[in-house]
C-alpha cells in the first residue's frame, strides 16, 4: 500500500503519481491525504474523485483541511489521527517518509 501526502498545490506531483501508479496492473493500492488550510483551497477534487470513482480498489483519497482540525505534522496524535485509522493496524514506526 503506497500512502502520499500533499500540501496545497503540492498535490500536482502527486497526482502525476497516481495516474502512472493506476496504468500498472502490479502497482500497489494508493491512498492520498491530500491536506489543504481551507475548503475552498482544495484543488483537483473532481479529477481526483473520479479517479477514485474509476479505481475503487486502488484509489482512494480525503482532503484533510487544517483550519478545521490542525496540522498533521503538529504531532504523533495528528498524524494518527488523519492517517493511520483509515489503514489498520500499525503504528508510527511502521511508517517511512520523506
Amino acid at each position: 500500500h503506497v500512502v502520499l501526502i500533499s500540501t496545497g498545490v503540492g498535490v500536482g506531483p502527486c497526482i502525476g503519481a497516481i495516474e502512472e501508479g493506476l496504468k500498472d496492473a502490479t502497482f500497489p493500492s494508493i491512498q492520498l491525504c491530500a491536506s489543504f488550510r481551507k475548503q475552498e483551497d482544495v484543488v483537483c477534487e473532481d479529477h481526483l474523485t473520479e479517479l477514485a470513482e474509476k479505481n475503487p480498489d486502488k484509489f482512494t483519497w480525503n482532503a484533510i483541511i487544517t483550519a478545521e482540525c490542525g496540522k498533521i505534522s503538529a504531532n504523533e496524535e495528528h498524524i494518527k489521527a488523519a492517517m493511520f485509522s483509515r489503514f489498520g493496524d500499525f503504528t508510527i514506526d511502521d511508517v517511512h517518509y520523506h
